[in-house]
């Protein structure tokens, strides 16, 4: 009955809850442990009376902690859109937008922290003359941010991460991020867009799991009416396809 069906999603609802609970408590230990260990260290070396340690070493340190708080700022920033999205306040400012210059933008942003932290070379790739899409602006840049920050982390120095648009039929047009890191296993690839999916692979040990970042891109790329995709193999990288309607003439910003 409506009464059983309504206790029942209650009661799942609270397990998620808890789940998210401690999967976020988790999430939040790693890089606040690392903020705190380095921040004390450099209290230690800068004390009155001790020999200040050389610039090399406190550079590295300070940027340490700027990586960690950024990665705190993402956590809370994925947590917000979760929330709305459960709470179905996900407001989205469906319009043409050209993709081409959301790939360059975001591709102006991650290019230097490829370049400067991993030793990637991120390139980008676009077929001129491609039509619109309709997509939230801000929240196609964040789909794409989160791509392409995963794809430039789990690629070792030297290699390549590429982001590219294609238009495989009239319809649509795909956004494309391929990496030649060290790809995702099988069994995982089914799992990745879970909230918090964790694998024992050397990805998730080297860059704190999955996260929230792929369920968030997933629910984001949904709300916008797409579809995203993805291939992979182990050793030789990773290929994820967002596929977005194009925007016809006729049709009005929603």
């Amino acid at each position: 009955d409506i009464a059983a069906q309504a206790r029942v999603q209650a009661e799942q609802a609270d397990k998620r809850r808890s789940e998210l609970v401690v999967n976020v408590s988790h999430e939040l230990r790693t890089p606040i442990a690392s903020i705190a260990g380095h921040v004390e260290s450099l209290l230690l070396a800068t004390e009155e009376g001790t020999v200040t340690p050389p610039a090399t070493t406190l550079y590295t340190y300070l940027t340490i902690v700027h990586n960690e708080v950024e990665r705190l700022g993402t956590l809370v920033d994925d947590l917000l859109s979760l929330a709305r999205a459960e709470t179905g306040e996900l407001r989205l400012n469906i319009a043409n937008v050209v993709a081409s210059e959301v790939i360059e933008e975001v591709y102006q942003v991650l290019m230097p922290l490829a370049q400067r932290e991993r030793q990637v070379t991120l390139v980008r790739g676009v077929v001129p003359a491609l039509p619109p899409v309709l997509a939230d602006r801000q929240r196609l840049a964040q789909v794409l941010l989160n791509l392409g920050r995963n794809a430039i982390t789990s690629t070792p120095a030297g290699g390549i991460v590429e982001m590219s648009l294609e238009q495989p039929d009239a319809s649509h047009l795909m956004l494309v991020v391929a990496d030649n890191g060290i790809g995702i296993s099988s069994s995982d690839l089914e799992h990745i867009f879970e909230r918090f999916y964790r694998a024992d692979s050397s990805r998730t040990r080297t860059s704190g799991g999955f996260g929230l970042g792929l369920a968030i891109v997933n629910d984001l790329v949904t709300a916008m009416g797409g579809s995203i995709s993805v291939k992979s193999e182990l050793g030789k990288g990773s290929r994820f396809c967002v596929l977005l309607r194009v925007a016809t003439s006729t049709e009005d910003t929603l």
